[in-house]
């Protein structure tokens, strides 16, 4: 159920994306709109918990134990702006971010001013895909859209230096991964997910580690840390260099599987999408 404030909201933000895209985005705006006045009724806003913080007390350097939720308030929760369509997957368009308390929003911590963002993207016949990153005045601080992956599989999109503001420093930001399966015959094909991320700042303790780590020891600190975006990003550069390592791949296993994503830990980093600034 949504407040009249959030039932606006949602509105403003799907024609402020969609409008300048294509018709076929636009009608998926149209058409929630439609759902949405449709089962509309006033409910008061919540805000959701801290996450507890599990502390790894061992440093062997491996992942199986890595992943920890973060000791900080999770992102206010809001009404899910996400809308389903017929894609050719059964599993669906899904933001890959830490998913361990079910009752919470799903939200990632970064270190980086320009993070990489993850998602798993289902095979689906269509060509265009959109990346919206918002901040917490619901303005849009960056949008691109990216060529669709030919199969499916975990994509990686990285605010560009050159064509984002920098990520503020203990802000929340929502991000959205959106598709459109066929612009074409639009109704009820349209397909987002959405998620936050908030840019933090590491204590005095995990800064020098981090300076002294190798790069193999990267992933362990973030993780064990609690920041998601940078311990995935980490990974995924060793697994780059090679590809074939078991162990490297083993981890990444390991650090899904401790973060809620078990369901994607078998599905392959696609190098597909080169992003074009909107």
């Amino acid at each position: 159920m949504l407040t009249l404030r959030r039932y606006k909201s949602m509105l403003r933000f799907w024609l402020r994306v969609a409008y300048p895209l294509s018709l076929g985005i636009f009608a998926v705006a149209l058409s929630l709109e439609v759902s949405l006045a449709s089962s509309f009724a006033p409910q008061p806003s919540t805000r959701s918990q801290q996450l507890p913080l599990n502390p790894n007390n061992g440093h062997s350097w491996q992942i199986s134990q890595a992943f920890q939720p973060p000791d900080r308030g999770a992102p206010p929760r809001t009404e899910d702006l996400g809308t389903r369509g017929g894609l050719l997957s059964q599993k669906p368009l899904t933001v890959l971010m830490p998913d361990v308390k079910p009752q919470e929003p799903n939200f990632g911590l970064t270190l980086s001013a320009y993070p990489t963002f993850f998602a798993y993207i289902p095979e689906s016949s269509a060509e265009t895909g959109l990346f919206v990153l918002i901040d917490d005045n619901e303005q849009i601080v960056y949008r691109e859209s990216f060529p669709m992956p030919q199969q499916a599989g975990i994509v990686s999109i990285s605010l560009p230096h050159n064509a984002s503001p920098a990520l503020e420093m203990d802000r929340w930001y929502q991000w959205y991964v959106i598709v459109v399966d066929n612009p074409d015959h639009w109704s009820n094909n349209g397909i987002s997910n959405r998620g936050w991320i908030q840019r933090i700042k590491p204590n005095e303790t995990l800064e020098n580690q981090l300076q002294n780590a190798t790069p193999r020891e990267l992933p362990t600190l973030y993780a064990e840390a609690g920041i998601w975006h940078d311990a995935v990003a980490s990974l995924i550069t060793l697994r780059d260099a090679q590809p074939d390592n078991p162990i490297l791949i083993s981890d990444w296993k390991k650090l899904f599987d401790s973060a809620g994503l078990a369901a994607f830990s078998q599905d392959s980093v696609v190098d597909c999408c080169k992003a074009e600034p909107q």
